[in-house]
């Protein structure tokens, strides 16, 4: 069956108009990396960690999951994977890059456009593969602006 010609036309409109409208909508939830380092006000430039002293030992701080130092190390202490995979929440969410977990937590507040595309990444091991994959940029504003939490036990 063959298609007339004013069908043929009607079907590469729909066509065009369906790439332009993934297109919009591509860009409106994936803004390019520079739009997101231009929306991100960095304050600090050094990775925040907890020290001993202000550390929670369990509860009551929003996060949870205390630190604790050995023989003097300056470093966080590990994770468990259990106490990891709790902090899956947008505003209580943790993620793993380069084998180091962070409390992103604060980044997604001061971004509320960022939290639909990371709110799944949030207390899983997705995070590089998953969203870093689609933009590398963003690695180096959780780095400096996440508060690291250890490696995984």
């Amino acid at each position: 069956m063959a298609l007339k010609k004013r069908e043929k036309k009607m079907l590469i409109g729909l066509a065009i108009i369906a790439a332009v409208s993934g297109f919009i909508l591509y860009r409106a939830y994936n803004p390019a990396p520079e739009e997101i380092i231009e929306q991100i006000e960095v304050t600090d430039k050094t990775p925040k960690t907890e020290t001993p002293a202000t550390a929670s030992s369990g509860g009551g701080s929003r996060g949870g999951g205390g630190l604790s130092s050995s023989g003097g190390s300056s470093s966080p202490a590990g994770v468990t994977l259990d106490d990891f995979q709790k902090h899956a929440s947008l505003d209580n969410c943790w993620v793993i890059v380069d084998g180091d977990i962070y409390d992103i937590s604060n980044i997604l507040f001061e971004n509320p456009n960022l939290q639909p595309t990371i709110a799944q990444y949030c207390g899983t091991f997705g995070f590089e593969v998953g969203y870093l994959a689609e933009d590398s940029v963003f690695k180096s504003v959780v780095q400096k602006s996440g508060v690291i939490k250890g490696k995984i036990k």
